[in-house]
């Protein structure tokens, strides 16, 4: 009888843990993150994560651009010591600047929540990104799933 209910637990407890969250719907949100230049950690690359995973690595003054599904989700940086992370809501369609600098800062640009439709999204100057070789400019865009 207690191996019944003992097989009836684990098949249970394994369902709940093989649920996946629901996919959300609508468009994602774009996010904008940017490290500030800094003479100080200058020598050492910002790899930045979101979700734990791996997203790019960030050079003193450069940015990326990317998609990710609206929601909360943790946002972090390793930086020579720093490991460093911050929740963070977003919204279906909307666009969103992030400053990232040394200390733990993960820190929303106040303006920078925007419409899909607004070609303002970006609202800071990444460091004359104009003049950088294609590879290394701020508007290479990619989708985290």
């Amino acid at each position: 009888m207690n191996a019944a209910w003992l097989a009836i637990a684990a098949a249970l407890i394994a369902g709940c843990a093989a649920e996946e969250k629901p996919e959300p719907k609508g468009p994602p949100a774009k996010v904008t993150i940017y490290r500030e230049p800094s003479s100080r950690d200058s020598l050492f690359p910002m790899l930045f994560a979101v979700d734990g995973r791996p997203i790019t690595q960030l050079d003193p003054g450069n940015g990326r651009i990317f998609e990710v599904q609206a929601g909360e989700h943790e946002f972090g940086y390793l930086l020579g010591v720093y490991n460093c992370t911050e929740k963070v809501w977003l919204e279906s369609g909307k666009s969103y600047v992030y400053r990232l600098a040394q200390g733990c800062v993960i820190a929303r640009e106040d303006d920078s929540v925007e419409s899909p439709s607004s070609e303002t999204a970006v609202t800071r100057d990444l460091s004359d990104s104009e003049s950088r070789p294609e590879s290394e400019r701020p508007h290479n865009e990619t989708r985290v799933r």
